[in-house]
């Protein structure tokens, strides 16, 4: 069994100054901390992930410290970032990727991609892997935060079009990697919950899995969020408001399971210590991680 997991880190800045960027300095010590709690909910993860997305990481320094942490930990998960890709976004916070060198899931490259919209700061990163030897394109995003504005599709803001921007985006992925065959996740921080206008109408996702298999088709999106409401309430609480903002969405050709298929169910990750009296543990980040297994369809 392969593991694929999304995790929004939540603000994990170094101790430096980049004079480029509006980004939060952490004391050396609050560092080296984060790192190490970081590395060790990582590190905790059964099966351990073979490939783990990233929200909200300043820079390929950071990712690059996160693997070294991972390298002390117990289970010496091997993890490794060969490409990084610096986002646009004023604060610097990235999306970026750690793979292991499993032979089983192999990266073989990755392509950053941004929604049509000026005002999308960043990028889309589509892994082509192989598991097994089969194609699998893997996206992982980090979408517009809900505090520049609702997600309507007649509502100019800047938060609702670039919402919107990256649904037609990940749409458009689904449909070159359905009409190829080819298995298609996306994983990632949408800002929206599974039935906003954006993901419904702009991706065209439909909530939940069909009944039967024969209704499965392979360019369309389904989306697996609501199978994650047996571990909690959400993936993200702000003010005791629970939503399910961090999602998997995957395409029919998975869903049909020639090659590849899904174990179980996605999972959202809630063992100490990442849940606080109830709601995410904001020491480590406001939201919770999130899991897809794979296995090869034997």
């Amino acid at each position: 069994m392969h593991r694929i997991t999304w995790w929004n880190v939540g603000n994990l800045f170094d101790d430096h100054d980049d004079p480029h960027t509006d980004d939060f300095i952490r004391q050396r010590f609050e560092y080296v901390r984060d790192l190490k709690e970081i590395a060790q909910i990582i590190g905790s993860l059964h099966p351990m992930a073979s490939l783990v997305g990233l929200g909200e990481v300043e820079n390929h320094r950071v990712v690059n410290d996160l693997i070294k942490e991972l390298h002390w930990h117990p289970r010496h998960p091997d993890y490794h970032c060969n490409h990084y890709v610096d986002s646009r976004d004023p604060r610097g916070i990235d999306v970026a990727y750690m793979h292991r060198q499993d032979q089983a899931l192999r990266v073989d490259h990755v392509e950053a991609l941004y929604p049509n919209d000026r005002d999308a700061v960043r990028p889309l990163l589509l892994i082509h892997a192989r598991l097994h030897g089969h194609l699998i394109h893997i996206a992982f995003l980090h979408s517009k935060s809900r505090r520049s504005g609702p997600t309507h599709s007649h509502d100019d803001t800047p938060g609702s079009r670039i919402r919107f921007a990256y649904a037609y985006l990940i749409r458009k992925l689904a449909l070159q990697a359905g009409g190829s065959g080819i298995p298609f996740i996306a994983m990632g921080d949408f800002n929206d919950e599974p039935n906003s206008p954006a993901l419904i109408h702009g991706a065209q996702a439909w909530n939940g899995r069909p009944k039967k298999e024969r209704h499965y088709k392979d360019h369309r999106l389904y989306n697996l969020s609501n199978e994650m409401a047996a571990d909690a309430k959400g993936t993200h609480c702000y003010h005791g408001h629970w939503a399910f903002l961090d999602q998997v969405l995957v395409n029919g050709c998975l869903l049909r399971g020639e090659h590849i298929r899904i174990v179980d169910r996605p999972h959202i990750h809630t063992h100490k210590p990442l849940l606080y009296r109830g709601e995410p543990n904001r020491w480590y980040s406001d939201h919770l991680p999130i899991s897809i297994n794979l296995a090869l369809n034997e």
